[in-house]
C-alpha cells in the first residue's frame, strides 16, 4: 500500500504561517525550517521518499510542529520504516493544536495498519555480565529490552555485546514484515594474553664481568654455562711472553 500526503492542503496552509520568530537566530531557523519543509512536500509529490524524510526532518529539528511530523510519518511508511512512523504519528496526536484534531483519526488509522508491518525480536543473551554494554543497530539497549519483544522495522539489524573494549558477541539478522523471532545471543571471552618468560639474559653491556651466562632452562632447573670472553689468557703475573714450547702459533697454552 502506498502512502501519499493525504493532509498535503493542510500542511501547505501551516507552512505559509509558521510561528512567530523570536530574535535574529529564530527568524534564521524559521526561514530555513520553512523552505526544507517545502522540499519535503516537493519530494512527496515526486515520490523521492529519502529525500521528503530527511527534509522534514531536518526541518522539525529546527523548528518542532506537529504538522511537520505528520508528513515525516508519511515519508517513514514509505520507506517500509513502520515503527518509526508509528513514533512520528503518535507525537503528532500528543502535540496536535485544537485546529489539527481533525486530523488525529486519520493518524490513528495509519497506525492501526502500521503495526501489522512491525517485526519483532525476542532476545536472550544467557552469559551477559553486569559491566556488558547491549547495542542494537548503534543504539544501547538497557537490560529491561530483554524482557520483553523489541519492535524492529523490517530489514536488517545488528546485535552487538561490548564487553569493555572487546566485542563478547555480535549477529546480524533480516526480519520481515510481521515477523516475530527469538534470538539467543552467545557470548565468547575475552583472548586470555599469557607472558611467556625470555629464554635468554645477557649481562649488562657496562658490567665488568668477563663472562656471558646464558640461563636455560630444564625441567625447573637453569644451567648457567661460563663462555670465556677471551681465550689465550696466560696464568701468572708479569710482562713476560707465555711459555710456547713446539708449539705453532696461536695455540692456546697452559
Amino acid at each position: 500500500m502506498r502512502w501519499r500526503a493525504v493532509w498535503l492542503a493542510f500542511v501547505v496552509g501551516a507552512a505559509a504561517n509558521p510561528a512567530p520568530a523570536l530574535g535574529q537566530d529564530a527568524d534564521v531557523d524559521t526561514a530555513t525550517a520553512r523552505r526544507l519543509f517545502g522540499e519535503g512536500l516537493e519530494a512527496l509529490e515526486d515520490e523521492r521518499w529519502q529525500d521528503a524524510r530527511d527534509a522534514f526532518r531536518r526541518s522539525h529539528e529546527l523548528v518542532p510542529r506537529p504538522n511537520t511530523l505528520l508528513n515525516l510519518a508519511t515519508a517513514q511508511a514509505e520507506l517500509n520504516l513502520p515503527v518509526r512512523a508509528i513514533e512520528s504519528y503518535r507525537a503528532f496526536i500528543a502535540q496536535a493544536t485544537r485546529r489539527q484534531r481533525r486530523h488525529v483519526r486519520e493518524a490513528e488509522r495509519a497506525i492501526a495498519e502500521l503495526q501489522e508491518r512491525v517485526a519483532y525480536v525476542e532476545l536472550a543473551i544467557p552469559d551477559l555480565a553486569s559491566g556488558d554494554q547491549i547495542r542494537l543497530d548503534d543504539e544501547e539497549l538497557g537490560r529491561e529490552a530483554l524482557l520483553e519483544p523489541i519492535a524492529l522495522d523490517p530489514g536488517q539489524h545488528t546485535v552487538l555485546v561490548m564487553r569493555g573494549e572487546h566485542t563478547a558477541g555480535e549477529v546480524q539478522l533480516t526480519l520481515v514484515e510481521g515477523e516475530t523471532r527469538g534470538l539467543e545471543l552467545a557470548l565468547h571471552p575475552p583472548p586470555v594474553v599469557v607472558e611467556t618468560p625470555a629464554l635468554i639474559e645477557s649481562v649488562d653491556e657496562d658490567s665488568d664481568d668477563t663472562a656471558l651466562f646464558v640461563g636455560v632452562g630444564v625441567g625447573g632447573t637453569v644451567v648457567a654455562i661460563g663462555i670465556a670472553v677471551a681465550l689465550g689468557v696466560a696464568l701468572g703475573q708479569g710482562e713476560e711472553e707465555p711459555f710456547v714450547g713446539n708449539l705453532g702459533p696461536g695455540t692456546v697454552t697452559f
